[in-house]
């Protein structure tokens, strides 16, 4: 069964088949406890890595829980003593989840299999949010909500998605209605721009779209600007959680993947230096190529986890350097907070959470109108279904048709600084007009010694490339970005040998047809 499919649920009959099967049984302590379970509303299930899960009905709502959880067990503890008036110990408790798990074995002719998902998911043409509440509720948006003046979304209490829950998570607020998103302007402090406060707010609406290639919040300010405050506001306005933000790591491990897969938004703070793995990888959490990491330290098994998630990154100057990350980033640049100008914690985020109820409201309504949009731009960035939606999501908030292509072009203006900034090789290519007048043509190792012999110093600086080969990879990752400031480099292969081309032209605009990173959108 797919991720938009109900569940046919009939729990009694799922324990029936395991009680029957128990019967006659030495020991029958495992069978007690599967009787006492099995008029309580339970559903067993694996998700979509094999992963056995249970839906239990409580207090009138749907709850899943991993059957080896704490949850399940402290559940199971809860039935059995109120019912039987005693515990179930260590090893009867393992026997009873080695036997429910078999129910949703690969070889059970009764196994089913659902989808779960992390706070946003697509349910029959509506988008859903989880509120993540005692009552497992959700929000349900669309575009048919919005008439007789609407707000496009409503809350629904026994939603039909199956949700992923972790300790981690803290309830979502209520939305309410007649609220004004730029009002969450008022506690950051980004600089004055309209086309930053278009990029920004578009991209809170965009953050909503799941299972879309989107770019990375880059946030950059000086010491005393409110880097992290800002950080925590979006993600508690997007995906609350006691985990607001993360330090960066080094190397893509365990660690980082897991962090990926339970937050549908990761916040990185203070980050100072991107490893060339640790740019790969974000990379690829904004794409969705898939990641693997080890079930057990005792086994060769293997998970394989796939996610496309909402970054934002912060720190005092531009991290990244490699362009392929940069080329992901949409760039925010802070104004410096004066003495008079600060709250304690406690003023600042009084004043958040009293709007954040009419801000994600406002969010909701707006994403509803995205929703009913079918309009298409006529020019679209590289990660062309963010920009699609983006467009829409600029119109929703009565934005210029061409306001959306100006706003992002100008940070693309941002990313190709940031990228020629991060390549003392792209530095040096631009300050010896290397391709200029004349087109200059020649091998990597040429190219080398040429950049050397203008500059004896470069053979000894550490940001300098050790080698022609080393000189040639580095110089195709900046390739774009020097080809957006005017210079064109390609690369050629004859029966000798491998020749790089750079034609420095002046007049050239600088736009670039991109390679966009696309998904299917669903039919509204």
């Amino acid at each position: 069964m797919n991720a938009e499919e109900k569940i046919e649920r009939d729990p009694l009959e799922q324990l029936e088949e395991t009680s029957k099967e128990l019967d006659g049984k030495k020991d029958n302590s495992v069978k007690v406890v599967i009787d006492t379970l099995k008029d309580r509303g339970l559903y067993l299930f694996s998700d979509e890595r094999s992963r056995a899960h249970v839906q239990i009905e409580i207090d009138g709502h749907l709850e899943i829980y991993p059957l080896d959880s704490s949850s399940f067990r402290a559940y199971i503890q809860g039935v059995y003593s109120q019912d039987k008036n005693k515990t179930v110990y260590r090893e009867l408790m393992a026997q009873v989840l080695d036997t429910l798990r078999a129910q949703v074995s690969f070889l059970s002719k009764d196994r089913k299999i659902h989808t779960l998902h992390t706070r946003c998911a697509w349910y029959e043409k509506s988008l859903w949010y989880d509120l993540a509440d005692e009552g497992w509720r959700a929000i349900r948006i669309h575009p048919s909500l919005l008439k007789g003046d609407g707000p496009g979304w409503e809350v629904v209490n026994k939603p039909p998605v199956l949700f992923r829950r972790f300790e981690h998570q803290k309830p979502q607020v209520e939305p309410i209605v007649g609220g004004d998103i730029k009002e969450i302007m008022s506690a950051l402090n980004i600089k004055e721009d309209p086309s930053k406060e278009l990029l920004f707010l578009s991209y809170l609406i965009v953050s909503l779209i799941p299972n879309i290639p989107r770019p990375i919040l880059s946030v950059l300010g000086e010491q005393g600007s409110a880097k992290s405050t800002f950080a925590k506001i979006i993600k508690q306005l997007i995906d609350p959680s006691v985990a607001e933000t993360f330090s960066l790591p080094r190397k893509t491990d365990d660690g980082v993947i897991l962090k990926c897969e339970n937050h549908y938004l990761l916040s990185f703070d203070n980050c100072s230096i991107v490893t060339d793995d640790i740019s790969d990888f974000l990379s690829s959490v904004v794409t969705g190529t898939g990641s693997s990491k080890r079930k057990l330290f005792t086994d060769s098994g293997e998970v394989i986890y796939q996610f496309k998630r909402a970054l934002v990154m912060n720190g005092i100057a531009q991290f990244a350097s490699r362009p392929d990350l940069l080329d992901r980033m949409l760039i925010f640049e802070l104004e410096p907070i004066l003495d008079k100008g600060r709250l304690t914690e406690a003023e600042l985020w009084s004043g958040i959470e009293a709007m954040r109820p009419s801000v994600l409201g406002a969010l909701f309504t707006l994403l509803a109108k995205t929703m009913s949009s079918s309009d298409t731009p006529s020019w679209l960035p590289r990660l062309a279904d963010y920009g699609t939606w983006a467009f829409r999501a600029c119109k929703a908030m009565g934005y210029e048709e061409d306001s959306f292509r100006e706003a992002f072009q100008a940070n693309v203006a941002l990313q190709v600084e940031a990228a020629i900034e991060g390549s003392l090789l792209g530095q040096e290519i631009m300050r010896h007009n290397i391709g200029s007048p004349d087109v200059w043509q020649g091998t990597a190792s040429e190219l080398y010694d040429k950049l050397i012999k203008e500059d004896f110093k470069l053979e000894t600086s550490r940001s300098f490339p050790k080698s022609a080969l080393t000189l040639g990879r580095e110089l195709k990752r900046i390739a774009p970005a020097l080809r957006k400031n005017s210079i064109n480099v390609t690369f050629q292969r004859d029966e000798k040998s491998r020749k790089i081309i750079i034609d420095n032209q002046n007049d050239l605009k600088g736009e670039v047809k991109e390679e966009s990173e696309n998904v299917d959108l669903p039919d509204l």
